[in-house]
């Protein structure tokens, strides 16, 4: 009866260490860090919003501070000149269609006249000089063709020019993310010497800048996984993107780069965040 006691006993305990919480196994294995050492969230992805057309801004759907997803429309230009352009376009590629027709029309009757000459060769009625002009008048005529629709080409990419135009007038935010900045206002005029409307931050893709002493970089490499603590979250991984050299030969430190190995919603660069350096 001993002996079965014991071995209950040891079920007990195994089944125990099975059902441990993940926690605690991550917080052991983060145990074995060495330094923890301040360092700060930036976000590398700021960009100037351009509008690709010029204009008039007509609205501007988000404000600042307003978070936004990629493709969201956060500005539209007024499209009342683009459309006006876009009309000429299109009347433009419709006369050049006409002349097409007119053109090919015309080489049907200049083919006829050198077809029905060209039956009469070896016949009295046979006129050299009237069959040259005949055949000058193919040529003349087959060019007339090919310049129309050598026009039809070039008014066709007009108009898909200017159709494109109007669809870009609706200003889509390339990235998730959001508005930090306005640079102009609805009413004022985007021109190719000034085309930036918003700036927009990506906030969901930040990256860790810890200011290391030059004791402890020799533990690091591009690639290295530390981990790291932001705000009041649990430890997460991070891996060292880049390790910057010194700008003095007396520098303490070395700024080195980190990205974060899984990322989980929208961050603020107000969060403290700890790196747990590796042990050297």
């Amino acid at each position: 009866m001993f002996k079965s006691v014991r071995f209950s006993n040891m079920r007990v305990l195994f089944a125990a260490i099975l059902v441990l919480p993940l926690t605690f196994v991550q917080n052991a294995a983060f145990a074995a860090d060495g330094e923890a050492i301040q360092g700060k969230l930036v976000f590398w992805r700021t960009s100037q919003i351009a509008s690709p057309v010029t204009g008039r801004v007509q609205d501007l759907p988000k404000r600042v501070g307003d978070g936004v997803q990629k493709g969201e429309v956060i500005a539209i230009i007024d499209t009342q000149q683009l459309e006006a352009d876009l009309a000429i376009a299109t009347q433009g590629l419709a006369s050049a269609e006409a002349e097409l027709g007119s053109a090919k029309a015309q080489l049907n009757s200049e083919m006829a006249t050198y077809e029905r000459l060209a039956k009469l060769k070896g016949s009295p009625a046979f006129t050299r000089a009237r069959f040259e002009d005949a055949t000058n008048s193919v040529e003349i005529a087959k060019a007339r063709v090919k310049a129309a629709e050598a026009r039809i080409a070039e008014r066709k990419a007009t108009v898909d020019k200017r159709e494109l135009d109007v669809k870009l007038a609706k200003i889509e935010a390339p990235f998730d993310g959001v508005i930090v900045r306005q640079l102009l206002t609805v009413g004022s005029l985007v021109s190719n010497e000034a085309p930036h409307i918003l700036v927009m931050v990506d906030n969901t893709a930040p990256e860790i800048v810890v200011d290391v002493p030059v004791e402890q970089v020799n533990a690091l490499a591009v690639g290295t996984e530390v981990s790291a603590e932001i705000g009041s979250g649990e430890r997460q991984k991070a891996k060292v993107r880049s390790i910057a050299p010194a700008e003095k030969a007396d520098a303490e430190t070395r700024t080195v780069r980190f990205d974060l190995v899984k990322t989980e919603g929208s961050y603020t660069d107000t969060l403290p965040v700890t790196i747990y350096l590796p042990e050297s």
